[in-house]
C-alpha cells in the first residue's frame, strides 16, 4: 500500500506559519523570510479588506523619536552631521568653493520637537548650531575693476539666537488613485534665524565692505546645508514599512520537515483605509488579504457548489478605540501599538488550507527519532510486524475542513515544578473533522497501522523571548482531540480504545519535535529602531477580537553611541547561566505502554534540574531583582521565563528513549539585554531498555550478535563468562565471536550506556543448537525461497488484511 501522493495537514504549524506571515509582512523583511514575488495582475481588490489591523504611535513614541532623532539621521549620512558642500560655478563669473580646500558645514542639533498637527500631519523642527570653514568665493567684476575673491565663514552663534531652525511637515496621505494605501511625504523644508549676521566676510578691503555679497553667501549655504538634511530625512522615511503584496512560496519555510510540501499564496498587507493624529500620536489603519494561489487538491474544495467546508465570513472590522490611545489595557505606556483582528487571522488560515501549505507528511525528514523504536514501546505489538527491526514511521495528517482561530489573553503561570503552564491561551486553533493516519515502512511500502479521527483543538502562548524575538510555546495537547475513534487498526492486537489513548502522546512528541525545526520569529528592525517586548506585550483586546502587540522603541545596538544594555552594564558583561542534574524520573519500560494501567500521556518521564547563574560585579547592584531562567529541549521552543531555582522538567520528547539536550538561559529578572547568549547545556539520556542479544553456535565457533534502542554497538560492552573466567569481547558491527571447546559453560552479558544488561542463562556450548536454515534472519545460510523476517511479515499483515476485508463483506 502506498500513501496518496497529496501531502498531508499538521494543524500544529498553523502557528509559526500565522505568525511569521505576519513577522514577514512588511518591507523592511525578517529574518528567514523571503520577499516573494510580483502577483500576476495584483492582488484582487475583491479579496481586500479594511482594518485588517491598525497601527499607533502613541505620544510616547513621538517623544521618544525626538530624543534619537539626531542618532538617527546619523545612520543616513556617510561623514555624519558634518559634510562637503560641493563646489559650483567653477567655469562661470560666480565660483564658489573652487579651491584646493574643500568646504564643509557641520550641524550640532539642540533640540527636536515632533508635533501631531491637524488630519494627518507631523511637523518636524530641528534647532541646529551651523558653522562652516571658510568658503571661498570669486566674483568677475565688471572692467576695469576685475576679480574680487573673498571668504565666507557660518557660525550660528555668532549671534542671537545661536542656533538655526529647520522645518518640514511629514504627511500621512491616504491615496485615493491607489486604492486608499498609506504613502508617507515630507513637504519643502524651510530654515529659519539663517541671518546675515552670522557670516564673517574676510579677504581683504573690498570684502569687508561687500556686504551685498551676503545674499550669494546665504543662498550657497542654504543649498548646502538643506539638500543634506533633507536627503537623511527622505531617506529615513524610505525605511517606513508601508506595506506588501507579494506571492510567497512557503515550500522553503515547510521544507525543514516536509521538503516536498509545496503551497503558493497570495498576500497583501498595506497601510491605509484612515490615518490620522489623535491624542498627541499618530494612528493608521491597515488593509489586509490573503488568497491561495490556486486551490490545492490535497484539501477540500470550500468554494464549489456542495461543499461540505465554507470559507470563513469578510464582515466589516471597527476600529478599536485602544489603538488611539497611549496606554495599553494594563494601564502601562507603550511607543509603539500593533493589532490584528482576529477575522484576519481566520482569513490567513484559510489562505493556508486552500493552498495546501499545511499538507504534510511528516516522518523522518523531520527528525531520525521519529521511527518503530518509539511506536515499539507505546505499542508493543508494533514489533511483530517490523521482525524487531527500527523502521520509519510517518504521521500523515489531512485537513477536511479549514481551521479557525479565536484568541484568548495569553496567560500562564509556573507550577510547583518551575514548568511553565498555559491559564489561558492567545491563539486557539481548532480544527472539526481531523484525520490522521500512521505509517510504517514494512518491505519498502508505507502500511497503515491505524487512522485517528475527531476534532483537534491546539492552544498555544506567543510571547516576547527577550532578544527582539516572538517565541511560541504549545499547550498540553494530552487533550487535544475530542470525539476520538480509531479506525483500520487490524493489524495492531492492542485494543482501539488503547490507541486512541496513544495519539495524544504521538502528537505531543510530534509537536516537540516540529518545534526544532523553527527558530524564534525575528521581529523586523527598521530605520536603527527595534522594537522591545515585555511580559505583558502580547495580549488580546476588543472582548478578544483583536490579537494586540505593545512594543516600546530601542535603538539597535549599531545605533546607539553608548552600546549601554542598561545602566552600568555593556554587551560582554551577561548573566552567566548555570545548571546541573538532581534526579532523573524514568518509568519502567512497561509503563511506556499504552496497555499499561498507569500510561498516561501527561505524564513523560522527567528531570528535576538546579538552576544557578553567575552574575559580572558590575551588575551585582542591581542583581537584588533576582535572576530568571528559560529552558528548552532538543533545540525546540524556549520556555517562559522563570524565577523557580529547581525545575521538575517534563517534556513530550523525553519519550523517545535516547540522548536529549536541555539548555538553560539567564538573565536578570525583567532585564531582557542581560540575557545570557551562549546557555548552559545538559545531556540527558532516557533509556530502560537492556540491549537485544542473540547467541548462536555455527563452525566457527560462538557468534553473539547485539542490538540497542540507544546506544550504538561500537559503545556497547560485551563480556564471555567461560567455565566461571570473564572474557571482555569486542563487537565489530554488533557482532562478536569466541572459540571455545563444545563442553564449556558460557554465559554473555552486554550492557548498554545507561547501565542496562542483558544476558544469556549458562549453557553448555554443545548444548547450543546450530540455527535452522529456515529460520528467519541471523547468519545461517537459507533456502533462497524462505521469507525473511520482514517478508514474514508483509505476509502477515497482508493475511490480516485480507482477512478484515472478508469479514467487512460479510457482515
Amino acid at each position: 500500500m502506498k500513501i496518496p501522493t497529496g501531502r498531508r495537514w499538521r494543524p500544529l504549524f498553523l502557528v509559526i506559519a500565522l505568525s511569521t506571515i505576519t513577522a514577514c509582512a512588511s518591507d523592511s523583511g525578517c529574518n528567514g523570510c523571503s520577499s516573494g514575488q510580483p502577483i500576476p495582475g495584483g492582488f484582487p481588490q475583491a479579496h481586500r479588506f479594511d482594518n485588517a489591523g491598525q497601527i499607533r504611535l502613541t505620544s510616547s513614541g513621538v517623544t521618544y523619536l525626538e530624543q534619537n532623532l539626531e542618532k538617527l539621521m546619523l545612520s543616513f549620512l556617510p561623514s555624519g552631521l558634518t559634510f562637503t558642500i560641493p563646489p559650483s560655478g567653477c567655469s562661470s563669473t560666480t565660483k564658489v568653493c573652487c579651491g584646493s580646500n574643500p568646504c564643509t558645514a557641520s550641524i550640532d542639533i539642540t533640540k527636536v520637537d515632533i508635533t501631531p498637527k491637524s488630519g494627518a500631519r507631523l511637523n518636524l523642527k530641528l534647532d541646529a548650531k551651523v558653522t562652516t570653514n571658510k568658503l571661498y568665493f570669486a566674483y568677475d567684476l565688471p572692467w576695469p575693476l576685475g576679480w574680487l575673491n573673498c571668504d565666507a565663514q557660518y557660525d550660528t552663534t555668532a549671534k542671537s539666537p545661536s542656533t538655526a531652525g529647520l522645518s518640514a511637515d511629514i504627511d500621512l496621505v491616504i491615496d485615493a488613485n491607489n486604492h486608499n494605501k498609506l504613502k508617507i511625504e515630507r513637504k519643502t523644508m524651510t530654515i529659519t534665524n539663517f541671518d546675515c549676521g552670522d557670516i564673517d566676510i574676510s579677504g581683504g578691503f573690498d570684502c569687508t565692505i561687500a556686504s551685498w555679497l551676503c545674499g550669494l553667501f546665504k543662498s550657497k549655504l542654504l543649498d548646502g546645508v538643506q539638500g543634506p538634511m533633507e536627503q537623511a530625512i527622505d531617506d529615513l522615511i524610505k525605511t517606513l514599512p508601508t506595506g506588501i503584496e507579494a506571492r510567497y512560496d512557503l515550500a522553503a519555510l515547510l521544507a525543514a520537515f516536509d521538503p516536498s510540501a509545496s503551497g503558493l499564496l497570495d498576500y497583501f498587507v498595506w497601510g491605509g483605509g484612515y490615518a490620522q493624529t489623535e491624542n498627541g500620536g499618530v494612528s493608521a489603519g491597515a488593509m489586509g488579504g490573503f488568497r491561495a494561489a490556486e486551490h490545492n487538491p490535497c484539501v477540500p474544495n470550500c468554494e464549489v457548489a456542495g461543499a461540505s467546508c465554507t470559507p470563513p465570513p469578510k464582515a466589516a472590522i471597527t476600529r478599536s478605540n485602544i489603538f488611539r490611545d497611549n496606554t495599553r489595557p494594563d494601564g502601562k505606556s507603550f511607543h509603539v501599538g500593533i493589532g490584528v483582528h482576529r477575522q484576519t487571522l481566520d482569513q490567513a488560515a484559510y489562505a493556508l488550507y486552500s493552498s495546501g501549505a499545511l499538507c504534510l507528511d511528516v516522518s523522518s525528514n523531520l527528525s531520525t527519532q521519529l521511527n518503530s523504536g518509539l511506536f515499539s514501546l507505546l505499542v508493543p505489538s508494533l514489533n511483530v510486524l517490523t521482525g524487531g527491526e527500527q523502521v520509519p514511521v510517518l504521521l500523515a495528517v489531512r485537513p477536511q475542513k479549514p481551521p479557525t482561530v479565536t484568541l484568548g489573553d495569553g496567560t500562564w503561570h509556573t507550577d510547583k515544578d518551575g514548568n511553565p503552564v498555559i491559564d489561558e491561551p492567545l491563539i486557539k486553533v481548532a480544527a472539526k473533522d481531523f484525520k490522521a493516519d500512521v505509517y510504517a515502512l514494512i518491505e519498502q511500502r508505507w502500511v497503515r497501522l491505524f487512522t485517528v479521527k475527531g476534532n483537534l483543538y491546539v492552544p498555544a502562548l506567543v510571547y516576547a523571548n527577550g532578544q527582539g524575538n516572538l517565541q511560541v510555546m504549545l499547550g498540553d495537547l494530552s487533550k487535544a482531540l475530542s470525539n476520538v475513534s480509531i479506525a483500520n487498526s487490524e493489524l495492531l492486537a492492542e485494543d482501539p480504545a488503547k490507541l486512541a489513548k496513544l495519539f495524544p502522546t504521538v502528537l505531543n512528541v510530534a509537536a516537540g519535535m516540529f518545534s526544532t525545526s523553527f527558530d524564534p520569529i525575528a521581529l523586523p528592525d527598521f530605520a536603527g529602531i527595534k522594537l522591545g517586548l515585555d511580559t505583558g506585550s502580547i495580549t488580546s483586546v476588543d472582548n478578544k477580537d483583536v490579537l494586540a502587540v505593545f512594543a516600546n522603541l530601542e535603538l539597535t545596538q549599531s545605533t546607539s553611541a553608548s552600546g549601554d544594555l542598561i545602566p552600568g552594564a555593556r554587551d560582554s558583561q551577561r548573566v552567566d547561566a548555570r545548571a546541573h542534574v538532581v534526579k532523573l524520573e524514568v518509568p519502567p519500560t512497561a509503563a511506556f505502554a499504552v496497555t499499561h494501567p498507569d500510561f498516561s500521556p501527561d505524564r513523560s518521564p522527567a528531570v528535576l534540574l538546579e538552576l544557578d547563574a553567575v552574575v559580572p560585579p558590575s551588575l551585582t547592584p542591581i542583581g537584588r531583582r533576582g535572576i530568571e531562567w528559560s529552558v528548552r529541549v532538543d533545540g525546540g521552543f524556549w520556555r517562559p521565563w522563570t524565577k523557580a531555582k529547581r525545575m521538575l522538567l517534563r517534556d513530550p520528547l523525553f519519550w523517545i528513549q535516547g540522548e536529549h539536550q536541555v539548555e538553560i538561559q539567564a538573565r536578570l529578572a525583567g532585564q531582557h539585554r542581560t540575557t545570557d547568549l551562549s546557555p548552559a547545556q545538559l545531556k540527558i539520556t532516557i533509556d530502560t531498555v537492556e540491549p537485544k542479544l542473540r547467541l548462536i553456535r555455527n563452525a566457527e565457533g560462538l557468534r553473539a550478535e547485539v542490538k540497542d534502542l540507544v546506544t550504538p554497538s561500537g559503545e556497547l560492552a560485551l563480556r564471555w563468562i567461560v567455565d566461571g573466567r570473564r572474557v571482555e569481547g569486542k563487537l565489530v558491527d554488533g557482532v562478536a565471536t569466541l572459540q571455545v571447546p563444545a563442553d564449556a559453560k558460557v554465559r554473555v552479558e552486554v550492557e548498554d550506556k545507561a547501565g542496562n544488561i542483558a544476558q544469556t542463562t549458562e549453557t553448555r556450548v554443545a548444548d547450543i543448537q546450530l540455527p535452522s536454515t529456515e529460520e528467519a534472519g541471523g547468519c545461517a545460510v537459507a533456502r533462497s525461497d524462505a521469507p525473511t523476517s520482514s517478508t514474514s511479515a508483509y505476509l502477515l499483515l497482508l493475511g490480516l488484511a485480507l482477512l478484515s476485508w472478508r469479514r467487512r463483506r460479510d457482515s
